[in-house]
């Protein structure tokens, strides 16, 4: 039933099927966030809350990646099988290895065509840097132990950033959890989860419109050749800067149910700790710096802390970039 009925939304926007359940899925994470920001926000009991995302967390997953969300609970279970049987300096490098080749294998086998697929390894991209992250900061508290494996299951299935992001990292999950990540009697606000949610909205909007008109594979065709120069490199322009909304899109929906629980506090106050792009800062961007700077913003500070850092201390210069 809810198979038709996405399919039947998708025909009539003109928008692809898995985009839609997507897009659904990220819809029902924004109420489940109204709901703990109302409601759960001072539940104190860590172990309900981490069963609360696990169950809520995996059954958005089977809703949007149907019985593949279990390729994400096997990476987790993987991650505290390594590093509940291994030295951890060895487990890190195992981890690695195997996150990163669990994503790859699903990218050959999932993604073989030349247009980009919508599919469980588009969670599972997020889920493991996110492993890999833990891994290493795992190894480097020597005296820490290894989470439970309800904390690793949790951490792969928290509601917020389990679809698409925003990335974070596992001690703010911890933080979190416990009601410590932002000061007691300091709320977060609806407002600036509304004004993201509502640019997320936006730029889908301008997504699903702009896809219908200009299209890639008009490229390829002998009227696009026959253009002026000059129209051929504004038909490109224009084609590419739009075809980054839907990225755009989804994660300003996705940052804003954090907002809404409080999960992007950044310790000033402030509830964007784990903005993921910079929006105007972005479109008046003119150097590749700029775009660095303020686009996939987690992820660079991800790539930036657990390899350029690390690389740098080792004097591993070679290929780092």
């Amino acid at each position: 039933m809810t198979g038709t009925m996405i399919d039947v939304i998708s025909e009539r926007i003109g928008a692809p099927a898995d985009g839609v359940r997507l897009f659904v899925g990220l819809i029902l994470s924004q109420i489940f966030a109204f709901v703990h920001h109302f409601l759960l926000s001072k539940l104190t009991n860590v172990f309900v809350k981490r069963v609360l995302h696990v169950i809520i967390g995996s059954a958005i997953g089977f809703l949007v990646w149907g019985v593949f969300c279990s390729h994400h609970l096997a990476s987790g279970l993987a991650f505290y099988l390594i590093f509940s049987v291994m030295n951890w300096n060895i487990a890190t490098k195992v981890n690695f290895i195997f996150q990163m080749g669990y994503l790859l294998v699903g990218y050959y086998s999932n993604n073989m065509s030349s247009d980009y697929a919508i599919n469980w390894t588009t969670s599972q991209a997020i889920l493991s840097l996110k492993m890999i992250g833990l891994g290493f900061d795992l190894n480097e508290k020597k005296d820490s132990k290894c989470p439970s494996i309800l904390s690793i299951i949790g951490y792969t299935f928290f509601v917020g950033n389990y679809l698409v992001g925003p990335l974070d990292d596992f001690n703010r999950f911890e933080l979190f959890m416990e009601n410590k990540l932002f000061p007691e009697g300091q709320h977060p606000g609806l407002g600036m989860g509304f004004k993201r949610l509502s640019h997320g909205i936006f730029y889908m909007i301008i997504s699903l419109v702009t896809s219908s008109i200009l299209r890639s594979d008009y490229l390829f065709k002998e009227e696009y050749a026959n253009l002026p120069f000059v129209l051929r490199l504004l038909y490109v322009t224009v084609l590419g800067h739009c075809g980054l909304y839907k990225y755009l899109g989804v994660w300003c929906i996705a940052e804003s149910a954090c907002m809404y629980m409080g999960y992007t506090y950044n310790g000033e106050k402030k509830w964007d700790g784990l903005r993921n792009v910079a929006t105007m800062s972005f479109h008046k961007s003119t150097r590749l710096q700029h775009v660095i700077d303020t686009w996939n913003i987690n992820t660079s500070n991800w790539c930036s802390r657990h390899i350029f850092k690390k690389c740098s201390k080792e004097d591993n210069w070679m290929g780092l970039h």
